[in-house]
């Protein structure tokens, strides 16, 4: 920039004009000075000395600097402290503020000349009107979030390809219809509660749509945009709390959206693979009323989130594993009447949560290991009724069974000699373990925290890189001494909360972190340099 500034003097060297006159040098100095992202971006929220000082050097270089903006950003934060902007904050700006903010869009869209993306959180009424005046027909995303008009009418005529409302609270049904393009391809609108039945009938270029917590939203409505955009790829309806049974269907959707809706049932749900033949990932979480999710199968689903869907049977659940044999991810988390589903798993099946699945049964678990070879992800935290599952695939490379207070030491010793890639095991909490033998098959990762009876586990091997014990209060001396010893490449060790331990003999050559708060003064004398070595970390 000083370099620039002394160019456009009089006194300057002679080859200041031909600087300034060659657009190539410019650009490169541009690109350097302000950087590739934020020369793209213009946000009110950002102050940027440098772009201001470039543009007063010459009307070539402000020329150039302007062209290149393609997005306008007005969060509001400014004023501030460049923290949250809130709906309180908001209702205190009056109309000629926002009328203000209004007329600084119209004017940067006039003087970038190559803005795509305009971004204006907050405005009322009057002022997106106002905005709208703006000659906008180049851009190609706008985002109005937060605002408080209750119609928008975009003209037919313009290109643009997405559109974001979020948080419009105030924008009613003939509103959203007014500004339904025929070109969108994205569609957002959430945070409405007086949004009943829009029509959206014309969107023949629309991708995804995003339509969530309208919670006045009627089926209808959904049916009919499903009806109107034959390309729809993505639809997401979260929390739409009146919806009941829409009629869902498209020949490119790929994904569906309809978790925390209470009210969806088997009828809304049940049809919904059947109408989609291309359907990859299907969210019905928090859907208590559906019991069998895809009776008709779903030959591409490769994602199905259940979790918390309270009325899910053993019935459903294995009609939907048996008729999606293309599932990677399922997802049942606190279905608490799964007990033993007939089928559970699959063969393309990479990661089942079935956290806090109270009546979930060994045999199920057992079943859906030996159905599942590819299966790397298992976890099965807080599930009270496991206690001697045969887990282990060839893949297996995270196993998390916390708080199971029923598992046994065989069940998790066959865990680790049948998972040869378990990389990290999480057993705290587990009550009922003593002493496992883990010794030789450890992952590199391991979690027996808070296990109340831990007494004399057999840890080690040359894979053991964490160890945590944290709060067990059985754990013997032999014990630790003995996982340091076996644990060559051992990295960190975590024994907070063992105040019985005293463990004189305690040495490790590899240890870095050493996590040891609340433990005896006897323990913490034998952490020295000579039986730790490597540790560059102590935690007491």
């Amino acid at each position: 920039t000083t370099t620039l500034s002394r160019a456009a003097a009089p006194a300057a060297h002679a080859g200041a004009d031909s600087v300034l006159a060659n657009e190539d040098l410019l650009l490169l100095i541009i690109h350097h000075c302000i950087g590739a992202d934020a020369l793209r971006t213009y946000s009110t929220a950002v102050t940027n000395p440098t772009r201001a000082s470039l543009r007063s050097v010459s009307p070539l270089l402000r020329r150039l600097i302007d062209d290149a903006v393609t997005s306008y950003s007005d969060s509001m934060r400014r004023g501030y402290g460049g923290g949250f902007v809130t709906a309180a904050m908001f209702m205190e700006q009056d109309d000629a503020d926002g009328y203000r903010r209004a007329n600084q869009a119209a004017r940067a869209v006039k003087l970038f000349g190559q803005l795509r993306s305009l971004s204006v959180e907050f405005l009322n009424g009057a002022a997106v009107h106002r905005l709208l005046e703006a000659p906008l027909g180049g851009l190609t995303t706008l985002a109005l979030p937060r605002g408080a008009s209750t119609t928008l009418p975009l003209p037919r005529s313009w290109a643009l390809r997405e559109l974001d409302l979020s948080g419009c609270g105030q924008l009613s049904d003939r509103g959203l219809e007014g500004a339904a393009l025929p070109s969108l391809e994205r569609l957002r609108v959430t945070m409405n509660a007086k949004l009943s039945c829009p029509v959206l009938t014309s969107m023949p270029k629309l991708r995804v749509a995003t339509l969530s917590v309208c919670s006045h939203l009627l089926d209808a409505a959904v049916t009919a945009l499903c009806d109107g955009a034959p390309l729809l790829e993505e639809l997401t309806l979260w929390r739409c709390a009146s919806l009941r049974a829409p009629r869902i269907k498209g020949a490119e959707l790929r994904l569906v959206n309809l978790c925390e809706n209470a009210l969806i049932d088997d009828e809304g749900a049940g049809r919904i693979g059947g109408a989609c033949p291309k359907l990859q990932r299907l969210f019905l979480a928090g859907c208590a009323a559906v019991t069998s999710p895809l009776p008709n199968g779903g030959a591409h689903i490769a994602e199905l989130d259940l979790a918390n869907a309270d009325g899910l049977t053993d019935g459903g659940l294995s009609a939907a594993c048996a008729g999606a044999p293309a599932l990677e991810r399922l997802d049942i988390s606190g279905c608490s009447l799964i007990c033993q589903p007939e089928w559970l798993g699959g063969a393309r099946l990479r990661s089942l949560r079935a956290s806090g699945c109270d009546a979930i049964a060994d045999d199920a678990i057992t079943a859906c290991c030996a159905r599942s070879p590819g299966l790397t992800n298992l976890t099965l935290p807080l599930c009270a009724a496991l206690r001697s599952p045969r887990i282990g695939t060839p893949a297996l490379t995270e196993l998390n069974l916390c708080g199971c207070a029923a598992l046994t030491d065989a069940a998790v010793e066959h865990a680790c000699h049948a998972s040869p890639q378990l990389a990290r095991l999480a057993v705290a909490h587990c009550n009922a373990l003593v002493a496992p033998n883990l010794r030789g098959a450890a992952p590199r990762k391991i979690d027996l925290s808070h296990c109340a009876l831990l007494t004399e586990p057999a840890v080690g091997g040359d894979r053991l890189e964490e160890l945590s014990v944290a709060g067990c209060a059985a754990l013997s001396d032999a014990a630790l001494e003995a996982a340091c010893v076996d644990a060559p490449h051992l990295v960190k060790l975590a024994i907070d909360g063992c105040a019985q331990l005293r463990c004189p003999g305690l040495r490790s050559p590899s240890v870095q972190v050493l996590c040891c708060r609340d433990v005896s003064d006897d323990l913490l004398a034998a952490v020295t340099l000579e039986t730790f070595p490597a540790l560059k970390k102590l935690k007491s």
